[in-house]
């Protein structure tokens, strides 16, 4: 019961996780990253 429910949640996640990349997720993270530096730092 416990490895089915791992397998589960396993491909669940794995599943989660090619959705957000076939989306275009991580740019988007990156660019949002990247403005909040520039607003501590003072440039942006």
């Amino acid at each position: 019961m416990k490895s089915r429910l791992r397998a589960l949640l396993f491909a669940l996640a794995l599943g989660s996780l090619l959705f957000g990349l076939s989306r275009g997720e991580p740019a988007a993270v990156m660019q949002k990253a990247v403005l909040l530096c520039l607003e501590c730092i003072g440039f942006g």
